[in-house]
């Protein structure tokens, strides 16, 4: 008797959980930049948005003043079978064209690339930051690219930084760079343009 009531119990504590879990979505640059001067963490509960892992400071939004701007991150329900991935973080910066310079060179600097290699779409460049690859405190087997990752992009005709973060709990691959980016990035911004 006491054996069922357990699995009863045990079972009930699952179907509680799952149905108190949402997905999680995020889309204020501002609310982005305030929580991490305030709190010096994002929303992520991956570190895909952790500034110290995602950004070259944590005062890097308030250092350069971008002319445009836009922050989007999306988690999803780990009880619910979806063919999202696990989360997604996306922030574009656009810059006058002097700030654009200082800007990059800072993240250039801050933020190492792990390896040599790059990816381009069009004019945007983009690579792995080796911040995230150190210090994931992921498996180190998952926490590799392209299953979970940071990365800078830049492009230097639009004057354009963008540091994106994806996770994905099972394993992917990547034989088309352009598909991957239109896949789960396209719905942020247009890289075709």
């Amino acid at each position: 008797m006491k054996k069922a009531i357990s699995i009863l119990l045990f079972v009930a504590c699952v179907l509680f959980c799952c149905s108190c879990y949402q997905d999680l979505q995020y889309d204020s640059l501002d609310d982005y930049a305030t929580r991490v001067l305030e709190k010096g963490c994002g929303y992520s509960s991956y570190e895909l948005d952790d500034p110290e892992r995602f950004l070259p400071s944590a005062t890097f939004l308030h250092d350069f003043s971008y002319v445009e701007g836009e922050y989007h991150y999306y988690e999803n329900d780990p009880f619910r079978l979806q063919s999202h991935p696990a989360a997604v973080s996306f922030l574009r910066l656009t810059y006058e064209e002097e700030t654009y310079k200082q800007a990059k060179a800072y993240t250039m600097e801050h933020i190492p690339a792990y390896g040599d290699q790059r990816y381009a779409y069009g004019a945007y460049i983009f690579y792995e930051n080796a911040r995230y690859v150190e210090a994931a405190s992921l498996d180190k087997e998952q926490s590799r690219f392209p299953n979970w990752f940071t990365m800078v992009c830049y492009n230097d005709e639009k004057n354009v930084l963008i540091f994106m973060g994806f996770g994905e709990g099972s394993k992917i691959s990547i034989d088309d760079w352009k598909a991957f980016i239109d896949t789960y990035f396209s719905s942020y911004y247009d890289f075709s343009e």
